[in-house]
């Protein structure tokens, strides 16, 4: 799962790769590689998600959500709206 709230020119920036976050990995920078996971799931800070093939990512650092990833958004996240 990966989360963002980047926004470079209006659209989404999402961080594929993993810098540390355990004790064996300090200070290292590994990129995201397709036998890594089957999918990524992306959630912004607007609440839409993402359900995207790792074979059909177009980078191993970065994605922009745009374009190609359009048809990967499977809704949004959050409360609905209290019904009247």
């Amino acid at each position: 799962m990966k989360t963002t709230y980047h926004k470079q020119n209006g659209k989404f920036r999402v961080d594929l790769r993993v810098k540390g976050g355990n004790r064996s990995g300090i200070g290292r920078i590994k990129k995201f590689e397709v036998t890594d996971a089957d999918y990524i799931f992306v959630l912004t800070n607007e609440s839409a998600c993402f359900l995207i093939p790792s074979s059909d990512l177009r980078g191993s650092s970065q994605i922009t959500l745009c374009g190609h990833y359009d048809q990967f958004k499977v809704g949004t996240y959050g409360l609905e709206p209290p019904s009247q």
